[in-house]
């Protein structure tokens, strides 16, 4: 994996990632809840109670998250604002009080080409106010991107 996040601009970071799967299973694991629900998360001690996605241009998405030693859940919502299935998606992502970053609207945009047999990645999180709240995201972006790994390598054909 490779991380670009953006010494010059705050407000960006890129993440590179190949996948052993077809493009569309990964596309298929982005938009379907049931498979969020399995890997979209920056730990495995991070649970997610809930995930619902109407995946499709201004189809919203929410996830709740809840975090060992926190009785508050952690919810993060959007609608997704491009749906090229199974090449692009993107979608607005924004927290929920009482999160830190409550209410700071910022954009995913996730790209998927398929190579010899593999799915590269290329995920693009934007629009941060500052940068650590950008750096934040690159730690939860890169242990959700290595779950989906996981993830893909245990789901059969479909």
């Amino acid at each position: 994996m490779v991380r670009e996040a953006q010494e010059n601009d705050p407000t960006v970071l890129v993440l590179r990632r190949s996948y052993t799967a077809p493009r569309e299973r990964v596309f298929r694991a982005w938009t379907d809840p049931e498979q969020i629900s399995l890997w979209l998360r920056p730990t495995p001690e991070i649970k997610i109670e809930r995930a619902e996605s109407d995946p499709r241009v201004g189809g919203a998405y929410k996830i709740t998250y809840l975090v060992p030693n926190d009785p508050d859940p952690k919810i993060i919502e959007g609608e997704y604002v491009e749906f090229d299935r199974p090449a692009r998606l993107a979608f607005t992502w924004v927290w929920r009080p009482p999160h830190e970053y409550a209410g700071e609207l910022t954009q995913v945009t996730v790209e998927l080409t398929e190579r010899d047999g593999q799915t590269d990645l290329v995920l693009t999180h934007e629009r941060f106010p500052a940068e650590a709240m950008r750096d934040h995201h690159a730690w939860g972006w890169t242990g959700a991107i290595d779950a989906l790994d996981e993830h893909l390598q245990g789901v059969g054909d479909e």
